[in-house]
């Protein structure tokens, strides 16, 4: 059984193949929780013999949590672990279709964005997305074009050996532009900032 698990938004989702394909979304966060008593029931009647997670961007707890839960299956059970981040799987998924960019939905009504494969991932608080953008989650901007589930299409590609097991699976955190380097506290303490 191939599992695929996405913990990185307050949705979670995980996406389970052995001879069809099952899935459980939840929606409030939980998601240790929900993750662990799910894999726990699923792997009581079926064997996984390969581990799927999104690194990001999102939630740097559910990035966490979902990346500890996939490297402590694959080191129990020593199955493969593949490690794709949402951008990734979207340029995969799209394949040179003409667009302005990628966008998911951030916090507080801001998107993570990325114009091309080579630029840098962006989290912006700008809505006014012109041109043609897929994104997928909710409370996209109108015009935003829709993409297929990507945890269906990371299965397919780890089903047809198109991408590569990992031994360190590397989280995507995006922080706000304007966030601060440092420790703000001790800066303070310092009386520096």
């Amino acid at each position: 059984m191939i599992i695929i698990i996405d913990v990185t938004n307050k949705k979670g989702s995980v996406l389970a193949k052995h001879t069809s394909e099952e899935s459980i979304t939840w929606n409030k966060g939980r998601h240790a929780e929900i993750l662990g008593t799910y894999l726990e029931q699923l792997t009581r009647s079926k064997t996984i013999s390969k581990i799927g997670v999104v690194t990001g961007p999102g939630s740097f707890t559910g990035i966490r949590i979902g990346i500890s839960i996939a490297m402590g299956i694959r080191s129990a059970l020593g199955v493969p672990l593949f490690a794709a981040s949402k951008f990734d799987l979207a340029w995969g998924l799209l394949n040179d279709t003409a667009t302005n960019g990628i966008l998911f939905p951030a916090m507080r009504g801001s998107f993570y964005t990325q114009t091309s494969k080579e630029q840098p991932i962006m989290l912006l608080h700008d809505d006014n997305f012109s041109g043609t953008w897929y994104g997928s989650g909710p409370d996209l901007p109108d015009g935003t074009q829709p993409l297929p589930d990507l945890s269906t299409f990371f299965l397919k590609q780890i089903e047809k050996d198109l991408i590569h097991p990992v031994k360190h699976p590397v989280p995507l955190y995006v922080r706000p532009p304007d966030a601060k380097a440092g420790i703000p506290l001790i800066e303070r303490l310092l009386n520096k900032a």
